[in-house]
Parts: structure tokens; sequence; C-alpha cells
């Protein structure tokens, strides 16, 4: 009986832990839109400038994110047969860089997106 328990508990923790993991991801993706939108307001169309300073956060949330898919990286690359024989930790780290990955190509997609809005505001030709 009493590993029976155990067993329970031990799956409500994993379902606890992912449940936090997957609204945590949720979170940091619509926190930088929240400061957005906090710094510029949503009641009118966004200026010239307003553009610049969305396409900077999301340039340097894009580092953000690269940079953390690259520490994923180097330490799957640093799990070694003998410390993870089924490869499941290495696993892991690769995809946590892949998610990390995928968040900073969405935040260069809004960066460009924001740029150019801003060069067209200016009068610009937005690059290519």
């Amino acid at each position: 009986m009493n590993h029976r328990w155990q067993n329970l508990w031990k799956t409500n923790l994993r379902l606890v832990v992912v449940g936090g993991s997957l609204i945590g991801a949720i979170g940091c993706a619509t926190n930088l839109d929240s400061k957005l939108h906090a710094a510029v307001g949503t009641d009118h169309p966004l200026t010239a400038e307003e553009h610049l300073f969305a396409a900077d956060l999301y340039g340097r949330e894009a580092q953000s994110q690269a940079e953390a898919a690259s520490q994923h990286e180097q330490r799957a690359e640093a799990v070694t047969p003998l410390m993870d024989p089924k490869g499941f930790r290495r696993a892991g780290f690769l995809t946590a860089a892949q998610e990390h990955r995928r968040k900073a190509a969405d935040m260069e997609q809004r960066y460009v997106f924001h740029q150019n809005q801003a060069l067209e505001l200016i009068g610009q030709a937005p690059r290519q």
C-alpha cells in the first residue's frame, strides 16, 4: 500500500512540475507584450518612435533567447553516456534549446516587423 502512495505522489509531483514549466513558458512569451502595451498604450496606432522602442525590446529578447539556446546546447554536449545512459538528460537539453531557438526566431520576426513599420513611418524604405 505504501508503494502505491509513493507512485501517486511522484506522478502528481511530475504533473505539477510540467504544468508549472508550461505556464512559465507561456508567461515569458506574453510578458514582453504586456511591457510593450504598458509603455506605449493600445488606444492609438503606434508612432515611429514607439515602433523603434518595440523593435528594441524584441531584438533584446531574441538575443536573450538565442543565448539561452546556446547554453542548453553546450549542456547537452557536456552530458556523457556514463552520466546519462538512456539519453534523457541530453534530449531534455536539446528540446529546451530547440524551444529557445523557436522563441528567438519569433522575437526576431517581431523585431523586423516593428523596424520596418518605423522606417515606413519615417519615410525610408524598409530593409529586406
